[in-house]
């Protein structure tokens, strides 16, 4: 991955709203798109797209990869899950 790859990802992860970081939270938390779904109150096809973003966004691999991604940018700090 380039420098400016990099970047951009850094960028783009600093740059997430309000509801993008909720739902990084309850997938992260719940470990399914169905259970955050039901958590936030979003529909399961909502979560999943909002985690397909994410992982886009982020750089991470998969949605199991989420976690590592969201705190190697240090977006989990204060968050308890």
């Amino acid at each position: 991955m380039s420098a400016i790859q990099i970047a951009r990802r850094r960028r783009d992860a600093q740059q997430l709203t309000e509801r993008q970081m909720e739902v990084l939270i309850g997938i992260v938390r719940y470990g399914t798109y169905e259970r955050a779904a039901e958590h936030l109150a979003i529909s399961p096809r909502t979560a999943k797209s909002y985690g397909n973003l994410l992982v886009m966004r982020l750089g991470a691999e998969d949605k199991h990869d989420l976690l590592r991604a969201a705190e190697a940018h240090g977006l989990l700090k204060l968050v308890r899950l």
